[in-house]
């Protein structure tokens, strides 16, 4: 009953030395690119970049959505469908 609110809601440290220099490469990695993103440097799926100069081949969002979330679709589909035959 004597836990802060701090202690309930995070969680321990992992005790693995990989998990814990994965964290520190991550938290690293956005760090810079949140400090890229304020000094104007975009990154190219930004909302902020100028996709005009760019040449790239023009897809709406709903086919690029369609596309990258059917293959998760279908495993998710067949592992019901085997869940269910068996």
């Amino acid at each position: 009953m004597g836990e802060s609110l701090f202690s309930r809601v995070m969680m321990e440290t992992p005790p693995s030395i990989y998990i814990k220099g994965l964290s520190l490469v991550t938290l690293m990695a956005m760090a810079l690119l949140g400090l890229l993103e304020v000094a104007g440097n975009h990154l190219g799926y930004s909302k902020f970049s100028d996709f005009s100069s760019q040449k790239r081949p023009k897809m709406s969002s709903r086919a690029g959505m369609l596309l990258l979330y059917t293959p998760a679709f279908l495993a998710g589909l067949a592992s019901l469908i085997l869940l269910v035959l068996y």
